[in-house]
């Protein structure tokens, strides 16, 4: 059963509207939620109040983050971006801490708080199904793709989330490989994939309350080489017409199809191009939202994909679809080893929560595989959306799990 104390009701309705308050959006220097504007508020009222110093972890990231807007701040006046796209820019680090320091003082209370969270989500996803029209018959069946990816599968996966915090059973692993396998065969590879993981490293650290390093070692030798075999009865089945869902078609127009790095070539064709961009002006970058120069980079996609390009007037923005690249590409090399900086260090939270027994292990070992894909494959904008609920929750359950054996090593 979901618990909270009565004291605590008015947390609880904060963080379920809070969620909810993601899906209501207003104009201002860019596109921003409600949510996001109380996080910032909230950030400039209460962060003088709050005793940061004694959260060695979180004055850590507040370090990282100053140096990163520091260094992008630079960037955008020797790049001479216009004021506008470097504010959108800069502004995207900021909410991003102010994101993550507002859930750090809530789930420090109480880290079952999540769930809460969680069920904000949900609401917030029925409520406002994003852009992508479509319905839940469709996606089922592998006829709506798009629906299926950014409705469906976040609908079933944080519903799987709450149910096995609320169960916390050892063999909720058999759900999340279940629900992973059946994501992937309607169509939902990404996050299938990342559902998959989770149960199947779950499965392997399940009978030990502490891995050790050398455990740690051959569990991840076992978990690459079970995944890679299933890759290869994935792309078999899509290319003998079993799976024809999603955007199973990708992996019939790879050169290798049984090489994964092919289909994330294929898949994730900005990351790669951004890549490219970085690397032709390393030093500054381009600047946040820069213009693609004659469609350059576009063009370049268009050829690595084979797609036929129709340009026109309209001004084409540098692609990246990566938090990592994207960061480099827009402000050069510095911006880019401190962002990498903050992925390493909440990577190493999550491998620390994971190692340690907890009855948050399979939304740790999901939020820590979710903020490695997001680095390096989504949009830049994901470090304000959803990575902060990840990176709060992971750096709440390392300094419980730290106290606690603190307290028994003293003892």
């Amino acid at each position: 059963m979901l618990q909270y104390r009565h004291k605590d009701f008015h947390i609880v309705i904060f963080l379920i509207l809070f969620e909810i308050g993601f899906g209501i959006t207003i104009n201002l220097i860019g596109t921003i939620s409600i949510s996001e504007l109380i996080a910032f508020l909230y950030t400039i009222f209460f962060i003088s109040k709050s005793d940061i110093s004694k959260n060695q972890d979180l004055k850590h990231i507040l370090l990282l983050y100053s140096l990163l807007i520091i260094f992008q701040a630079i960037s955008e006046i020797l790049v001479g971006n216009s004021t506008s796209n470097a504010l959108k820019g800069i502004s995207i680090p900021i909410i991003s801490f102010c994101h993550t320091f507002i859930l750090v003082k809530f789930f420090n209370k109480n880290p079952y708080f999540i769930t809460w969270a969680l069920i904000g989500i949900i609401i917030r996803i029925i409520i406002f199904p994003s852009a992508v029209e479509g319905n839940t018959t469709d996606a089922l069946t592998g006829e709506d793709a798009a629906f299926l990816k950014f409705v469906i599968a976040p609908l079933l996966i944080n519903i799987l989330l709450v149910y096995s915090i609320v169960k916390n059973k050892k063999n909720n692993y058999i759900l999340f490989i279940g629900l992973g396998i059946a994501l992937v065969i309607l169509g939902a590879r990404s996050s299938g994939v990342m559902i998959f993981l989770t149960g199947l490293i779950a499965f392997f650290i399940n009978s030990r309350k502490h891995i050790s390093s050398r455990k740690l070692k051959q569990y991840t030798i076992l978990i690459l080489l079970i995944s890679y075999s299933s890759y290869c009865i994935y792309a078999n089945m899509v290319l003998s017409g079993d799976i024809k869902s999603g955007n199973s078609t990708q992996l019939k127009n790879v050169e290798n199809p049984y090489n994964p790095i092919n289909l994330l070539r294929m898949g994730r064709t900005e990351t790669f191009i951004g890549a490219i961009a970085f690397l032709d002006k390393p030093l500054t970058g381009w600047g946040a939202w820069a213009i693609d120069p004659n469609a350059k980079y576009h063009i370049m996609a268009s050829k690595l994909t084979d797609k036929a390009i129709i340009l026109n007037n309209s001004k084409y923005y540098i692609p990246s679809h990566s938090i990592i690249i994207g960061t480099g590409m827009q402000n050069g090399i510095m911006p880019l080893f401190i962002i990498l900086c903050i992925l390493f260090f909440y990577l190493k939270k999550g491998v620390y929560c994971i190692r340690n027994e907890n009855k948050y292990k399979m939304i740790i070992i999901l939020f820590t595989i979710m903020i490695f894909w997001h680095m390096l494959f989504s949009p830049i904008t994901q470090l304000r959306l959803m990575l902060p609920l990840y990176m709060a929750f992971i750096l709440t359950v390392a300094q419980k799990i730290r106290i606690h054996n603190y307290s028994i090593n003293k003892t």
